[in-house]
């Protein structure tokens, strides 16, 4: 009678074994899917990223080429033709030491 018992519970034992081998087979399936997902995923964002920053960056320089070239091309006569006058008593404002809102004073 033991060796009976010994033998169902033997042949008990032996499925749970492979259904749970099987599950963590299918769990890891899963992540490693899962995680290449991700990995790829996360490429194709930096890729984009990048190209974005690219652009983004060559903007910038052209606009930083065009506001070089037109403060080199503004002189008084220019600015007298736009419109501006010269001021009588010129004041000039400068920044004192210290921060409160009162830090400008007129000269």
């Amino acid at each position: 009678m033991t060796k009976y018992m010994q033998e169902s519970v033997a042949k008990m034992e032996r499925p749970f074994v492979a259904y749970g081998l099987i599950g963590v087979i299918a769990v890891s399936l899963v992540v490693y899917v899962c995680l290449v997902n991700a990995a790829i995923l996360s490429t194709t964002i930096a890729r984009d990223t990048k190209e974005h920053i690219t652009d983004t960056m060559s903007v910038i320089s052209e606009l930083e080429t065009r506001y070089a070239n037109n403060i080199t091309a503004i002189d008084t006569d220019k600015a007298l033709a736009v419109g501006f006058s010269k001021g009588l008593s010129p004041r000039f404002l400068s920044q004192s030491s210290g921060l409160s809102f009162n830090s400008l004073t007129v000269r």
